[in-house]
């Protein structure tokens, strides 16, 4: 049998919490790509690229800012699975990056750095 893709397992994650209605809603909401789009990748057995993970990253996130904002707090049991799939995605982007963590230590600590001086240039924008 076929092992899942990360992103199959993304989707059916985010289709169980109801964070999503459809896979053309996925495709187009949080891929930013054409209603079939999820299914072409999924036929093939494509898996997303880091790009398309980071969109998804950034609407999942967007999203349930949003949608909390506006919610009732009766269902922050929903959001809290929700947190759950954006933490899975950011630990994805991670690995991705890090080679699947092989990176070594001193590097590691580069792009660490690099990380934390792009959050403090976005803090001074936004400050």
């Amino acid at each position: 049998m076929k092992s899942k893709t990360f992103i199959e397992r993304t989707y059916e994650q985010m289709k169980k919490a109801n964070v999503v209605r459809s896979s053309e809603d996925f495709s187009t909401d949080y891929l930013g790509k054409s209603k079939s789009y999820y299914i072409a990748m999924k036929s093939q057995g494509l898996e997303a690229n880091t790009a398309m993970l980071t969109r998804l990253a950034n609407e999942l996130h967007t999203r349930r800012v949003l949608f909390e904002k506006v919610g009732s707090g009766q269902i922050a049991f929903h959001y809290d699975k929700w947190r759950v799939i954006e933490e899975e995605v950011a630990e994805e982007l991670a690995l991705r990056a890090t080679d699947n963590g092989s990176i070594n230590t001193f590097a590691l600590h580069s792009v660490l750095s690099a990380i934390q001086a792009q959050i403090t240039q976005r803090q001074s924008l936004t400050a």
